[in-house]
């Protein structure tokens, strides 16, 4: 398939942008998505590193209008990633579950607000290879939570579980983020599938 310009949108968190991670580390840097996904040239990336479902909600900077002014036929989102970090930086566990409730419900909005005729959605990659126990019990419930609000809005989707693409060599053992190599790789997959 042939794609315009304006054919393919992504948006959402650091994983959107993508925010690529150093060889030495913490060293993160967010990446032109056409030098770190080059077999998606055709795209109008609006992915802000940091950011929350609930910020997309409430159209923080602008970022959800534009996303819904944006013309495309395509979605990609990758969202809620920085929602569960925050939550979970509660230490309350009844703040958490109050904080989670309410990402899910802003999550729905944006997803309802932003879906296309095709959207992909992004499942978290375990950035740590099994040697967190939080990211080993935290990803597969954070994931299925994604899968749960993208099944009940009734918009025709993908899953693009990123566990499945990359592999230890891809993240530097510090940083949530891939390196190069990892963003080399999801472009391939992506560039496929689209």
């Amino acid at each position: 398939m042939t794609n315009s310009p304006s054919n393919i949108l992504i948006v959402g968190d650091s994983y959107a942008k993508p925010r690529v991670a150093g060889a030495s580390g913490t060293n993160t840097d967010d990446g032109d998505q056409s030098k770190s996904y080059p077999a998606l040239l055709a795209i109008v990336s609006q992915g802000v590193s940091g950011t929350t479902a609930q910020q997309w909600q409430a159209d923080e900077g602008g970022m959800l209008s534009k996303a819904r002014a944006t013309t495309a036929d395509v979605l990609i989102m990758s969202l809620l990633g920085n929602d569960a970090f925050l939550a979970a930086s509660s230490g309350n566990p009844m703040i958490a579950a109050m904080d989670i409730i309410a990402d899910l419900a802003a999550l729905t909005s944006v997803v309802k607000t932003l879906g296309r005729k095709r959207n992909l959605v992004i499942l978290y990659p375990d950035p740590f290879n099994g040697s967190n126990e939080e990211y080993v019990v935290g990803l597969p419930v954070l994931n299925g939570l994604i899968r749960d609000v993208w099944g009940r809005s009734g918009l025709a989707h993908e899953i693009v579980d990123l566990r499945e693409i990359t592999a230890p060599g891809d993240f530097n053992g510090v940083d949530i983020h891939m390196t190069a190599s990892g963003h080399a790789k999801v472009a391939a997959y992506l560039g496929g599938a689209i």
